[in-house]
């Protein structure tokens, strides 16, 4: 049998106190006495599952009159603070399955073998646990599914035949007794979640997954599992750049002496030359990638091309060459100012921002389109915009040519107005985030209406602040940066320097939380940004850390002993 695929060290994990132990005894036995099981669970006294990730509890039902014994593995994760389970044939299946990666005389031992093996045996580590209890599969519900940290565990009960399926790329070696499947995605348009396929057919969108790539396995190495299990956030990004990303071209990343390539989940491209939209999936959202530092292991990160502010390219070196300089020079450019692809605003904090946006000087055959009106002074590029069509002549019906302009100027109001305007990329990732919501596939977040999962929104004095800011003091937040929720990149970035996703959670909190109309959420979105600040909004205010990450791993996120005092001053009133 060949070796199993060495995984990736995980960083080192702080012990649980005494509490945290109990704790997990504690979860452990509410869910077994939860369960509708019609006999008493026995205790197994022979097995012993040890993870870093947390604690394994093996427990027997027997089922008359022949007293047919089916186990039930129950895991408490550390991370997450939750239990899980599977049972019957499953986790029978998957108890064994569950190699020591280690050997005895030549032989490798099962957790049963305890008699024969000696006590480093018994040390060893499981890798893989539960995320959640089976149920039926999307594409056959006459299939029962179990979701693992690194596969998903299929099962048909009519004929008792077991398969498991890597969210990893390719098909691992590795396992006894159950066949695998490979993990490449049957068709390219799919949306894959825990190895499962989701037709994402959408007027409109244009889906497409990792099949044609035929390349895909050098990235196993920046695939990870998801130590707090299930996902339970999606994090909002911005590529800042203006082009397409593209599977084939991630490039690799560096922290520290760690390279890897800088995967995401998902990205919102460009629309095409026929106007539809593009949506691209790197892999499977069960697994983790390295791409929202502390929110890692538990969140779904979305790219959404756009290029949100200019930054200064960094200093050109004492010994450049003349392309380097030439290069730099062209830099140096603010192309943003001279942008048709987009609206960029001075807003009310003296920030520049850019919006992407599409215009026309016609109305659009599809989509959704809308009238948008902002001041002459708050709009960076008006004077690219107002230049659209100058110049490109075409004859109305009765035979006279009109510029095809996109925008006019009322000088008196000092006003711009925009006559046909579509914002595709915002819809696009609201359906992308409606989609997974509505298909279960982010744990925890079941209403998007609901106030409480948008982690960009504070409340205080009954009054409700969308932070277009970042949020954190050292490693401390003013929220639990372990529940459900959605969260922008800009809030949680070490010293903000990666400002997106700002304005991307504020058109999804004007949507499905305030909701308003779909024509009218921009004009909405515009008015908040560059209006002048409300009494409120002068006012910053401070609250305390709720939550703190150890450093050291990104992952284990506690209370703060002594919690930070937060300032916040970018405040949107959006009561």
């Amino acid at each position: 049998m060949a070796e199993p695929k060495p995984i990736p060290p995980i960083p080192p994990i702080p012990k649980l106190t005494l509490s945290e132990e109990e704790a997990s005894i504690a979860g452990i036995s509410l869910l077994a006495t939860q369960l509708t099981y019609d006999v008493m669970l026995t205790p197994d006294d022979k097995i012993l599952l040890k993870s870093d990730y947390g604690y394994f509890k093996v427990m027997y039902k027997f089922r008359t009159p022949f007293m047919d014994r089916f186990p039930v593995v129950f895991f408490y994760n550390k991370f997450s603070r939750k239990t899980t389970i599977v049972d019957e044939y499953i986790a029978k299946r998957y108890l064994e399955t569950l190699l020591y990666y280690t050997y005895t005389n030549g032989n490798r031992h099962t957790h049963r073998d305890k008699k024969s093996v000696g006590p480093d045996v018994m040390n060893a580590k499981v890798i893989d646990f539960p995320f959640s209890k089976k149920v039926p599969s999307q594409s056959d519900s006459g299939i029962l599914i179990s979701h693992l940290s690194r596969y998903a565990i299929l099962w048909k009960p009519g004929s008792f035949s077991v398969t498991k399926k890597y969210y990893f790329f390719g098909t691992p070696e590795e396992g006894r007794g159950i066949d695998t499947l490979p993990n490449i995605p049957s068709k390219s348009t799919s949306l894959i979640a825990y190895t499962e396929e989701y037709p994402f057919d959408i007027k409109g969108i244009i889906f497409e997954n990792w099949k044609e790539y035929t390349d895909i396995q050098k990235y196993n190495d920046s695939v990870f599992i998801r130590h707090a299990g299930k996902p339970c956030q999606i994090l909002l990004h911005e590529t800042d750049t203006e082009h397409d990303l593209q599977i084939e071209r991630v490039k690799k990343e560096k922290d520290g002496d760690f390279e890897f390539y800088g995967l995401r989940h998902f990205c919102v491209n460009n629309s095409n030359h026929d106007g539809k939209g593009k949506i691209l999936q790197f892999v499977d959202i069960a697994v983790n990638v390295y791409q929202g530092e502390q929110t890692n292991h538990r969140s779904i990160g979305i790219e959404f091309v756009n290029k949100p502010f200019f930054i200064p390219p960094r200093p050109l070196k004492e010994d450049a060459t003349k392309e380097e300089k030439d290069a730099y020079e062209k830099r140096k450019i603010n192309t943003l100012k001279t942008s048709d692809k987009g609206i960029y605003i001075n807003d009310k904090w003296g920030i520049e921002l850019f919006i992407p946006l599409e215009f026309f000087d016609e109305e659009p055959g599809d989509g959704i389109y809308f009238t948008l009106k902002i001041l002459t002074a708050n709009l960076i590029n008006s004077a690219a915009l107002l230049a659209i069509g100058k110049d490109s002549k075409e004859k109305n019906p009765d035979g006279k040519l009109k510029d095809k302009t996109i925008a006019t100027e009322d000088t008196t109001k000092k006003e711009i107005t925009f006559k046909f305007v579509k914002a595709d990329k915002f819809f696009h990732l609201a359906t992308l985030v409606e989609f997974m919501v509505v298909n279960e596939l982010v744990s925890g977040i079941n209403d998007l209406s609901d106030k409480a999962v948008y982690k960009c929104v504070h409340t205080k004095d009954k009054n409700d602040f969308y932070l277009f800011e970042n949020v954190r003091e050292g490693e401390q937040y003013p929220f639990d940066m372990t529940q459900p929720g959605i969260i922008t990149h800009k809030m949680i970035s070490k010293g903000g320097g990666h400002g997106d996703g700002g304005s991307q959670g504020l058109f999804l909190y004007l949507k499905f939380v305030k909701e308003i109309k779909d024509t009218e959420i921009m004009q909405k979105m515009i008015d908040l940004l560059v209006a002048p600040k409300t009494e409120l909004e002068k006012k910053s205010i401070t609250v305390d850390a709720v939550s703190e990450c150890d450093t050291a791993t990104r992952t284990f996120i506690v209370p703060p002993k002594t919690p930070a005092k937060i300032k916040l001053s970018r405040l949107l009133d959006v009561t």
